[in-house]
């Protein structure tokens, strides 16, 4: 059981399209020479992944980043108040600026909440990092770059995910710092 979870992880991390991971740095260093902001959104799992890579891209690459699903009491109000599917998008609406960014995480790619926070964007302003399915609202949505991890599993959809995030914001780090 462990080793195959450990292969199918390495087999998933070996089959992501390598050239969309550097289009996702590339957007997030023009938002650092902008001093744009790059917005970040997900739930349960991919909300954890957001966290945690607005913080690799402050503390490594100096980037302004915020992890919407971070600003909870906001996120609640808008959702309590407006229903689910809006309370990333009532943030965004009150935080974002035309040249800001935005980094959409869903495994699925069916969460509305973070389909209707990417539809604030425009195309070339957002990537998505999702599953395996390409036929979902957010895997067939515009973007950027979209990184899929070509494996159903979303334990291994979201280890992956995480070292995506560590990839780019070394990428990042190493221009914006040296």
């Amino acid at each position: 059981m462990v080793q195959d979870y450990l292969s199918d992880t390495v087999m998933a991390a070996i089959g992501i399209d390598l050239s969309e991971v550097a289009k996702c740095a590339e957007m997030i260093y023009d938002a650092w020479k902008q001093d744009a902001s790059v917005w970040i959104v997900g739930n349960g799992g991919s909300a954890s992944t957001a966290g945690h890579f607005a913080n690799d891209l402050v503390k490594m690459a100096r980037v302004k980043a915020f992890s919407v699903a971070d600003m909870t009491p906001a996120v609640m109000a808008y959702g309590n108040d407006t229903g689910w599917d809006n309370m990333f998008a009532g943030v965004l609406d009150v935080m974002m600026r035309p040249q800001d960014k935005l980094v959409a995480i869903s495994c699925g790619g069916r969460s509305g909440n973070v389909i209707k926070a990417a539809e604030m964007f425009r195309r070339e302003n957002r990537v998505v990092l999702t599953g395996d399915k390409r036929d979902t609202p957010l895997g067939s949505m515009e973007a950027f770059a979209t990184v899929f991890v070509p494996v159903s599993d979303i334990r291994i959809q979201e280890d992956v995910h995480v070292m995506v995030c560590h990839m780019i914001a070394g990428m990042v780090a190493e221009r914006t710092c040296g």
